[in-house]
């Protein structure tokens, strides 16, 4: 294979890692909210990826992956159980790679927030086709095709903890600057209810000494 061809190649995988449908989402969630976003496949063979962080706040998040309804129709409440769990036992970050099942399926992606606190939650879903590489029809790929999907898939990983960190260093940054300014304020108001109780503590002695000597004096 030419070196024009790798060049192309691995200029198909980074727009793949970059440009890959789907997208990350960042939302507050109030105590026993529950939200649900929806994904839908182009191919059987698709790949979908997603990511759940809690990026403030604890980590009692309950985390739900259905795919489509299965037989007996809608209205059945028989949908496929894809992933169903707590964000508790993995500190706040789950992640979730499958395969899609037929073409057009429509994944549902639920977070539902404990009665604990409120959190800053960050949801990201990808839906990657693998034969839609820009190269032709689908084949069996050549051993360089199928490391560079693997690179392109690496470089996603990589961009969406990049994200996750920026976001999360973001939101630590505001949180030390208010607690800094909360106790620069207490600090002030604690210097001068100090300085106050010092000098109300000399005039009442001064006052009562002044008192007791000029009772003294008239003796």
């Amino acid at each position: 294979m030419s070196v024009s061809k790798v060049l192309a190649l691995l200029l198909v995988g980074c727009h793949v890692a970059f440009a890959s449908t789907g997208g990350g989402l960042m939302f507050p969630m109030e105590l026993d909210e529950q939200r649900c976003f929806y994904e839908k496949v182009g191919h059987s063979s698709s790949k979908v990826f997603s990511h759940v962080q809690v990026l403030d706040g604890g980590y009692d998040l309950q985390y739900t992956i259905s795919g489509p309804i299965l037989d007996g129709g809608p209205g059945t409440g028989k949908e496929n159980l894809i992933y169903d769990g707590d964000l508790v036992s993995v500190r706040g970050s789950k992640k979730v790679l499958f395969k899609a099942m037929n073409t057009g399926d429509v994944y549902k992606f639920c977070v539902k927030n404990g009665n604990i606190m409120m959190k800053s939650v960050s949801i990201n879903v990808n839906s990657h086709d693998p034969t839609d590489q820009g190269v032709g029809p689908y084949k069996p790929m050549e051993p360089i095709k199928k490391t560079i999907i693997r690179l392109s898939e690496a470089l996603h990983s990589i961009k969406e903890e990049q994200h996750y960190l920026r976001t999360r260093e973001r939101i630590h940054r505001d949180t030390a600057s208010n607690t800094f300014n909360r106790l620069m304020f207490w600090s002030i108001l604690a210097c001068t209810m100090l300085i106050a109780m010092g000098v109300g503590q000399l005039w009442y002695y001064n006052r009562l000494f002044g008192n007791t000597s000029s009772r003294s004096r008239g003796v």
